[in-house]
């Protein structure tokens, strides 16, 4: 997070944006220049139902308005001067006229296979400074009242992954410590409670707690006491030289 947060402040815009837009440069380049065909079918067909009619029987009929459907769809894919070429005059003049009934001009019905079209850059559009809805509510952790660091121990115990074969074993917390690799005089309890083991006057281990119930030993650094570290004092001189690099 410090370092999203450092990011903007140097550069003037988002970090989520710079991650999108270095991922999938190559595929938004691909994209630039190619456009999009925009077609309403749907209100087309709707509109076109007014040409049902009733049969004798008195159920409702839309064979016209399913013909005058075809007819438009077969311009879009093949163009009007194809269809002229195929099609008597009579009916080309019948379709066309009942179409333009409907609310297209001539000129639209000759050039529907040209389609109307958008440029696809414009369709992908990414709003980086409303990635939000106005109603979204930032969720809180349900253990973001909690103080004490041994939470997860408390809240999950063993790892769930271990728990049904721990249940199971005879001897749980010595199983536990094969998993782990502890010896037999290190205190589990101790490091299930979220407390450090001192495995030296400087070292310790502790266990950490995933959200997900995995379990894992971390060896760090500790602050000695007066009793540890005058038992085992650092010489600072000595830790120098050995930094230094050798000429």
């Amino acid at each position: 997070m410090r370092h999203a947060e450092q990011f903007e402040a140097k550069n003037g815009y988002r970090f989520c944006e710079w991650m999108f837009k270095t991922l999938f440069h190559d595929l938004l380049e691909s994209l630039k220049g190619e456009e999009l065909e925009l077609y309403n079918d749907s209100k087309i067909k709707q509109l076109l139902r007014a040409y049902s009619t009733m049969t004798p029987k008195g159920n409702i009929s839309y064979a016209k308005a399913d013909r005058l459907f075809r007819f438009y769809m077969t311009l879009c894919d093949r163009g009007y001067q194809e269809l002229k070429a195929h099609s008597s005059k009579a009916t080309l003049h019948r379709n066309m006229r009942d179409l333009m009934a409907i609310g297209f001009s001539k000129a639209d019905l000759q050039n529907l296979s040209e389609g109307e079209r958008m440029p696809l850059a414009q369709v992908l559009n990414f709003n980086f400074d409303n990635q939000r809805p106005a109603n979204y509510v930032e969720p809180v952790s349900p253990t973001a009242h909690i103080q004490d660091m041994s939470h997860l121990a408390v809240a999950y115990g063993v790892s769930k992954r271990l728990a049904h074969e721990l249940g199971l074993a005879e001897d749980p917390i010595h199983n536990l410590k094969e998993k782990l690799g502890l010896k037999d005089d290190i205190d589990i309890d101790a490091l299930i409670e979220g407390q450090s083991i001192p495995i030296s006057p400087r070292r310790a281990l502790s266990l950490v707690i995933w959200p997900d119930g995995e379990m894992i030993l971390t060896e760090h650094d500790i602050t000695p006491d007066l009793f540890t570290g005058g038992v085992n004092p650092v010489n600072h001189r000595n830790r120098k030289a050995a930094n230094q690099p050798r000429g």
